[in-house]
């Protein structure tokens, strides 16, 4: 069976390129759990034990597309 993805509200997106700061924060929270899953890489301790941590450098670069993607986001 094929997984449901929901997606923010449109009056989010709207509120959000009209400035709101709090909508874009309601945004990116929408998107956080995503965004770490994308940005977790397995790093090595000094045993060679693989330990999955969060690239924060990673985090912050796709937070920072995602926020210029809602500032372009266009109605057809």
């Amino acid at each position: 069976m094929k997984k449901e993805y929901t997606r923010p509200p449109l009056e989010w997106i709207i509120s959000a390129q009209n400035g709101s700061q709090d909508a874009l924060q309601r945004i990116l929270r929408f998107y956080e759990s995503l965004i770490r899953t994308e940005s977790t890489i397995l790093g090595l301790d000094s045993y060679g034990n693989s330990h999955p941590f969060i690239h924060d450098e990673l985090q912050k670069q796709l937070e920072s597309k995602l926020i210029a993607l809602v500032i372009q986001f266009r109605i057809l």
